[in-house]
């Protein structure tokens, strides 16, 4: 498929489905708040069930549309220094009820040297939403999913921030792999049902940041996903090809890309 029917199809995803996706979702929620009368236990069973797959579909749109803008190199940022901290203790009260519902602990930790750092907020909120809820997802019940934010050991002008989990893991053949666009495990596809785009898209959000986005076996099983950005970039590191500015970044989406294509001919 070229990349202008791609870009047609995202778009027509934008405007014919989100619009009366978002009003169904609105409708359910009010439901569910029983502001038009009290709810059975299987009422409110149905309305959740109805609100998580609206919910679900909402985002597979804004994948799809985040992918494309990345590809096109019109994905706009605009990054300053910013809490850190905030960005992740206000995702980790949004994310609470998905987790009690799956019966996960959500444990955040936070150096006090570890708060600010150069980033885009909505961006990097994206980013950690989306390996909180893939965590969440993988992990069986009674676990647990940790968020951490730290100085990174390596580079005191780096903070890194990480997501631990208790479930099955990433076998190691495929941590490398996990990142690039529409790539599934069979175990990931049969229980998620995604579009496969959440980590590509996270990892271009953090390649274009200057930072550095992996995954690793956790002590004790699971895995363990980690990102690193920037806390105060010098002038010297702000005058990089392809460094975070109010604009589309196509040079370090090159580099990102050409980096893709390495990895597939491996």
């Amino acid at each position: 498929m070229k990349n202008s029917e791609f870009e047609l199809i995202a778009q027509l995803l934008s405007h014919e489905l989100r619009n009366p996706l978002s009003v169904v979702f609105s409708a359910v929620v009010t439901l569910q708040e029983e502001t038009l009368g009290p709810l059975t236990p299987d009422q409110k069973l149905f309305l959740q069930m109805a609100a998580d797959n609206c919910e679900q579909m909402l985002y597979h749109i804004d994948d799809i549309q985040t992918s494309t803008k990345i590809e096109s190199g019109d994905l706009v940022m605009t990054p300053k220094i910013s809490s850190l901290r905030e960005s992740m203790e206000s995702l980790v009260l949004g994310m609470q009820p998905l987790a009690e519902r799956r019966n996960i602990t959500l444990i955040s930790e936070c150096a006090q040297n570890a708060n600010e750092a150069f980033f885009d907020p909505p961006r990097i909120r994206q980013v950690i939403a989306n390996l909180v809820s893939n965590a969440i997802k993988f992990t069986p019940g009674k676990g647990v999913v940790t968020l951490r934010l730290e100085c990174d050991q390596k580079s005191e002008n780096t903070v890194r921030f990480s997501v631990t989990d208790t479930g099955p893991g990433v076998p190691k053949e495929l941590q490398l792999m996990i990142f690039r666009k529409h790539f599934q495990t069979g175990n990931m596809k049969s229980r998620s049902r995604g579009l496969g785009l959440g980590l590509y898209i996270c990892s271009k959000i953090i390649q274009l940041h200057g930072g550095r986005i992996h995954v690793e076996d956790a002590p004790g099983g699971g895995s363990c996903f980690f990102f690193s950005l920037p806390k105060d970039p010098t002038p010297s590191e702000r005058s990089q090809p392809g460094f975070p500015a109010s604009v589309g970044w196509p040079q370090a989406f090159q580099a990102a890309k050409t980096q893709d294509t390495v990895g597939d001919s491996l």
